[in-house]
């Protein structure tokens, strides 16, 4: 529909016509323009949106990524996997062996938090240092070497002993999209081969080691 205004008719679609229905030079391109414009801000509005989920998932990617190196090099340098065959000699011969030795000393010239270190049997995954901070919020959200990261590092509740000596220990640790610190322990709820695998994980401290047997395992809500 147009209406007549002088010697204009408005075209909602097109823009200004002349009486002889031609576009009117200038006119109509000022009314295009508004409205290339209005699609090119609607389209950068959305890219805007597009390219904002793009940067958090690299951001997230990244975290993941800095977190999990991290962890590999400090693996790296304090962890030695012993041989399963090798024979134990001295004092410890016939004892349970421990699957790997971990260095302390070099943990501590890091952290000196560190309590212990946690491996899973039957997730290896789960093979970290524990530390025991002041309370529960200075490592819930920064990593062994003391780097902010979503990832945290495994920690023992403030409110108990540093040394497992405790009746009921607590251990915290996040349930990380990545699968990595805790996310696995799901296994043993959701997956029987899991737990048939293997029912054991560790606890290496600086006096001695700790073998414990896991005895139930569930999921639960965070409040």
């Amino acid at each position: 529909m147009c209406r007549n205004t002088g010697n204009y008719r408005e075209n909602p679609i097109c823009g200004y016509n002349d009486t002889r229905g031609q576009c009117a030079s200038g006119k109509m391109k000022a009314k295009l323009q508004l409205r290339i414009v209005a699609e090119m801000e609607e389209a950068c509005q959305k890219n805007s949106v597009f390219c904002y989920a793009r940067y958090n998932l690299f951001h997230i990617y990244t975290e993941y990524k800095k977190g999990t190196d991290e962890y590999n090099e400090i693996a790296q340098m304090a962890v030695t996997e012993r041989d399963p065959d090798g024979e134990e000699a001295g004092p410890s011969a016939g004892e349970l062996k421990a699957p790997m030795n971990i260095d302390f000393a070099s943990l501590k010239s890091v952290n000196d938090d560190v309590v212990g270190w946690i491996y899973v049997e039957a997730v290896p995954d789960i093979n970290y240092p524990i530390v025991h901070g002041k309370d529960n919020e200075t490592y819930l959200h920064r990593t062994y070497e003391k780097n902010y990261n979503f990832a945290g590092t495994i920690f023992v509740d403030y409110e108990n002993k540093g040394d497992f000596s405790d009746c009921n220990t607590i251990v915290y640790g996040h349930n990380m999209k990545n699968g990595s610190m805790f996310a696995q322990l799901k296994k043993f709820s959701q997956n029987e081969e899991t737990y048939k695998k293997s029912k054991y994980f560790w606890i290496f401290t600086p006096e001695k080691n700790y073998r414990y047997e896991i005895i139930s395992a569930y999921t639960t809500g965070v409040n």
